[in-house]
């Protein structure tokens, strides 16, 4: 996000390009991607309250840092505000490792019901968002489906797990959008 040369692009649109088309086939790299989503959207909502704090402020030295942060976000070169919302990995994805795996087995209402769990992480950011105990729902199933009921639940957790930060980085450049232009 920010500045950047003609050939470099932002770590968002990377993590937002390995969704697109790589999707879910490395679980270690899609979980960094998810938490670099996290991070951007808790920087974005640093970025909002800076801001506000800085509108409320008086003095020279204040009003300066406010047209400094102001003209990186919306008129910069390459303005933030703008790359981000470029940049950020939404918009459904067909096809993928993901998508092939959901679609690979057809787990019963009961056995989600008694396997799923609240994502764990801040309640601000992860509430609403369940995952599948693959453990548990492992339990409940015989041994013939268990290969297919492993790979879909991980790629179910996969996939809420993107849906939320995706959410994440979505409201909190709404909340730098909103503070900017309010």
């Amino acid at each position: 996000m920010g500045a950047r040369g003609g050939s470099a692009s932002s770590i968002l649109h990377e993590v937002s390009r390995y969704f697109r088309y790589d999707q879910g086939q490395d679980v270690q790299v899609t979980n960094r991607n998810n938490d670099v989503i996290h991070s951007i959207a808790w920087l974005l909502k640093g970025l909002a309250v800076e801001t506000r704090s800085l509108m409320n402020m008086r003095g020279l030295a204040r009003k300066n840092q406010f047209h400094s942060l102001i003209g990186l976000l919306l008129s910069h070169r390459d303005p933030l505000l703008l790359s981000a919302l470029i940049d950020m990995p939404l918009g459904q994805v067909k096809g993928g490792t993901i998508w092939e795996k959901l679609h690979s087995w057809n787990p019963s209402a009961d056995v989600l019901r008694n396997a799923k769990v609240p994502m764990k992480g801040v309640a601000e950011v992860c509430s609403g968002y369940e995952v599948i105990d693959v453990d548990m729902m492992l339990g409940n199933l015989d041994s013939q489906q268990s290969d297919s009921a492993r790979d879909w639940a991980l790629a179910w957790n996969m996939y809420a797990k993107r849906s939320c930060a995706c959410s994440h980085v979505s409201q909190a450049w709404g909340d730098a959008v909103r503070t900017v232009f309010i």
